[in-house]
């Protein structure tokens, strides 16, 4: 087990509502007991998936655009992350990242 913050931000084109309600759906659904929703695009969960796994779930399960939408999983008990989709600053945030 693990505990996972992830964070995303959808786009604006097409069916940003569907894309975003597809993605939070699937978040609830990995998390282990329940999921810590205390802000719009945020959230911290446990599962027992590892990152990578988890991070491809709910990239690939979802309605995702891997041109508009940007999702980030941080394994705060490992300190690994994967980011997927149209990652804006993708060097410094690897950078930032991978000091922990």
């Amino acid at each position: 087990m693990a505990i996972y913050a992830i964070s995303f931000r959808i786009g604006p084109e097409g069916d940003h509502q569907a894309r975003s309600a597809s993605l939070k759906q699937k978040i609830q659904t990995e998390a282990v007991d329940f999921a810590w929703t205390g802000t719009e695009c945020f959230y911290v969960i446990e599962s027992p998936k590892n990152t990578e796994d988890l991070a491809y779930f709910l990239y690939r399960s979802t309605d995702l655009s891997s041109q508009h939408d940007e999702l980030l999983v941080i394994n705060l008990t490992a300190k690994q992350h994967v980011a997927h989709g149209a990652v804006t600053e993708r060097k410094v945030l690897r950078s930032l990242l991978d000091r922990g």
